[in-house]
């Protein structure tokens, strides 16, 4: 059986904030300590809005898919939230986003 990254700990439902980076914060601030062991949340929160400054994730029909590479990240992190009021994304069909998932991976995978 394989290795699940999706776990409920990793799943904010009713994520309710005023915008990206708000959201963002909410979640990775959410995130469960063993999944983040002795990892800087703040660092992880600044590479995902850096990221997210780049271009956005948010890819339209509510769906944001923010993530970023972090050396302190050994195994691929996941989060999932859901916001049912919509969070103000910079998405590409100009609508907010309802569902986000949140990919952190190893510095390592960069190249794939």
């Amino acid at each position: 059986m394989g290795h699940l990254l999706l776990h409920e700990e990793n799943i904010v439902a009713g994520l309710d904030a005023l915008n990206f980076k708000e959201a963002l914060g909410k979640i990775v601030e959410a995130l469960p300590g063993w999944g983040l062991q002795g990892i800087d949340k703040q660092k992880i929160l600044e590479l995902l809005i850096l990221r997210e400054q780049i271009g956005t994730t948010a890819i339209g029909h509510g769906i944001a898919l923010p993530h970023c590479f972090s050396p302190e990240v050994h195994e691929p992190i996941v989060a999932f939230g859901v916001s049912p009021s919509g969070v103000p994304f910079p998405s590409l069909d100009g609508r907010p986003v309802h569902f986000i998932f949140l990919l952190i991976l190893p510095q390592k995978d960069a190249a794939e």
